[in-house]
């Protein structure tokens, strides 16, 4: 039995991702990134710099395997933590960075948020990771997060 699946292009997947983020007041017009990693290893990402309550499928930037940047933008400044989640964790197709106001506030105050109040918290985040400060976009950052990935953790805060 076959199914129709209907695939969407990976520039498409995140633009709508980001915009229901955006909309929802997840992220602001300059912070959070979404990127996807494809079957040839290819990493689409949203771009630095541009505003993301406005991005388009043509902002979507595609950084191949070798290191080859195509698009008309820089990619973002955290493309280092999305490799380094990637080459981590090779079962993880897609990264999605936010920044929601309640959870920013436990990120000030140093503290991982109780996903046990809410099932549904707890079975989509499962157990959260904390991942030390680092300079944001820096290779220091990505080793950091990449570590914590391997412990299992599909959430890092």
């Amino acid at each position: 039995m076959s199914k129709n699946i209907k695939l969407i292009h990976p520039r498409n997947q995140i633009t709508e991702i980001i915009s229901r983020i955006y909309k929802r007041g997840m992220t602001t017009t300059s912070g959070g990134n979404i990127s996807i990693i494809d079957e040839s290893g290819d990493i689409w990402v949203t771009p630095s710099a541009v505003d993301k309550g406005s991005l388009r499928p043509s902002d979507i930037v595609c950084v191949k395997k070798d290191g080859t940047i195509i698009g008309d933008h820089k990619p973002s400044s955290e493309f280092p933590f999305h490799k380094a989640i990637y080459e981590s964790r090779p079962d993880i197709k897609s990264v999605i960075h936010a920044h929601p106001p309640a959870l920013v506030s436990f990120s000030i105050v140093r503290q991982i948020p109780n996903t046990n109040v809410i099932s549904q918290a707890k079975h989509v985040c499962g157990p959260i990771g904390y991942a030390t400060y680092e300079v944001p976009g820096s290779d220091e950052l990505g080793a950091v997060i990449g570590e914590e990935f391997k412990k299992g953790y599909m959430v890092l805060f």
